[in-house]
């Protein structure tokens, strides 16, 4: 059906985990993907980044695979995000915002088209999209609020597959 979930901010302990996936509804369950990304790096945007030309470039996925960019919103402001990806990649992105923030997390083209644009609607709801590239080059991430006034913070994730 094309509809997907997204859990934030999940506070895992050592040892072994379990993430059950159920099917809801009146039909068969259909395939899905399930992506898990963990972090243990924390990293903090900086400014200025609100256009594709000032970018922070996300962290190096072999480098420093299990990574989290901190970001902050004032009004009226974007943060962009800029990484590189080949055909067929897989990315997965997805914002943890704190409880008053309203985020808007988009993929964007490198001429500033949205390519993807996910609103979940409510303030404190993580927001996240898989999508795979069919281009190779530079994609930006761009994170604002719902509102044109609204402030606050998040965290930021991406990673590829």
């Amino acid at each position: 059906s094309g509809a997907n979930s997204l859990l934030g901010n999940v506070a895992m302990t050592a040892g072994t985990n379990v993430w059950t996936v159920n099917g809801y509804g009146g039909s068969a369950m259909a395939n899905y993907n399930f992506f898990g990304h963990f972090t243990n790096t924390d990293f903090t945007e900086t400014e200025p980044n609100n256009t594709i030309a000032t970018a922070n470039n996300v962290p190096d996925p072999v480098a420093n695979p299990n990574w989290r960019m901190g970001g902050s919103i004032t009004a009226g402001d974007a943060d962009y995000f800029a990484f590189t990806a080949a055909v067929n990649d897989v990315i997965f992105v997805a914002i943890a915002p704190d409880p008053s923030f309203d985020g808007v997390v988009q993929l964007r083209s490198s001429t500033d088209t949205v390519l993807v644009s996910v609103d979940g609607g409510f303030a404190a709801d993580p927001e996240g999209y898989a999508v795979r590239l069919t281009v190779e080059g530079t994609y930006y991430i761009r994170v604002h609020h719902f509102s044109a006034t609204g402030t606050g913070n998040y965290r930021l994730t991406a990673c590829k597959q």
